[in-house]
């Protein structure tokens, strides 16, 4: 089995030093301890990036969804500001004195 340092772990995730030790401590990155050291093993960290990429499309799901309801609410919004505006010409309001 080989073992990664939080290091190795940043590099290939792209990510700090300081975000793998946060993953680590949270225990949402499992370790060992080696020694004095914390190692990160090949598999374990296999399954934390499928996690993640799981995670990741699950999130562009939803922001497409909800970006996909402010645009209906917008247009509806904006139809019915026409359509008031469109009766108010039509019908213009008489103000009592």
């Amino acid at each position: 089995m080989n073992w990664l340092s939080a290091q190795v772990v940043a590099e290939r995730l792209s990510i700090s030093i300081r975000s793998v030790r946060s993953y680590i401590k949270s225990g949402k990155l499992p370790s060992s301890r080696l020694g004095r050291l914390r190692r990160v093993s090949e598999a374990d960290l296999a399954e934390f990036m499928e996690k993640r990429r799981h995670r990741d499309e699950l999130e562009t799901l939803f922001h497409k969804q909800q970006n996909d309801l402010v645009r209906d609410a917008a247009e509806a919004v904006a139809d019915w500001r026409s359509r008031r505006i469109n009766e108010e010409v039509q019908f213009p309001l008489v103000r009592l004195k």
